[in-house]
């Protein structure tokens, strides 16, 4: 493959704040999330990610928007802005959903809403247009965030990583025939069924 990285990452802080790996003996991914990022700022960033000339983009943003008051329809055009610039470029988005805050953030009922309807209308986006769609917050529990209530902890992280790693994988691990990445039996269904796919 003489694409630079196969598979990379967009998003802020909560995806930058990892360090995300395949597995021993595959090529890592590339994180070009921003920690601050918000929407605006991801699609200034696009060219980076076509620089990459991956196959697949994984893609998290809009908290920073929504808890800095930017407009749900801004934030939402600005997804979609982005999402059109990936497929120019020959990259499958993976739209994740945007994750919630905790008690412990201020203003969390409000951002909290923001968050639902940002979320139900990313997963219509996904049905409508083929793509997929990964609802990270349902393997995300109360334990899965730090005292901040934004960001992850190690155990947070861990579910995440189970979640996309079938994903990774199938993108950045050698295979023994052309395009059949090595996988435990059974785990793209479970990447299915943990994604709300039918």
């Amino acid at each position: 493959n003489s694409r630079q990285a196969p598979l990379v990452l967009l998003g802020d802080s909560i995806t930058a704040g990892h360090g995300w790996s395949a597995g021993e003996g595959c090529r890592a991914p590339l994180n070009l999330a921003v920690s601050g990022a918000r929407s605006d700022d991801l699609l200034r960033h696009l060219p980076l990610a076509e620089a990459a000339g991956a196959d697949q983009a994984l893609l998290m943003i809009g908290i920073n928007d929504l808890r800095h008051g930017v407009p749900p329809a801004t934030l939402l055009a600005n997804y979609r802005a982005i999402v059109a610039g990936l497929e120019r470029a020959g990259m499958a988005p993976v739209l994740q959903s945007t994750l919630r805050v905790t008690p412990l953030h201020a203003d969390h009922q409000a951002i909290n809403r923001q968050v639902d309807e940002l979320n139900r209308r990313l997963r219509e986006l996904a049905q409508q247009h083929g793509w997929r769609y990964l609802d990270v917050q349902a393997v995300i529990g109360p334990r899965g965030y730090r005292g901040d209530g934004l960001h992850l902890t190690a155990e947070g992280y861990g579910a995440w990583q189970r979640l996309i790693g079938p994903l990774m994988r199938r993108h950045l691990c050698p295979s023994d025939e052309p395009g059949q990445a090595q996988q435990p039996p059974g785990e793209d269904q479970h990447l299915r069924q943990q994604a709300g796919e039918a």
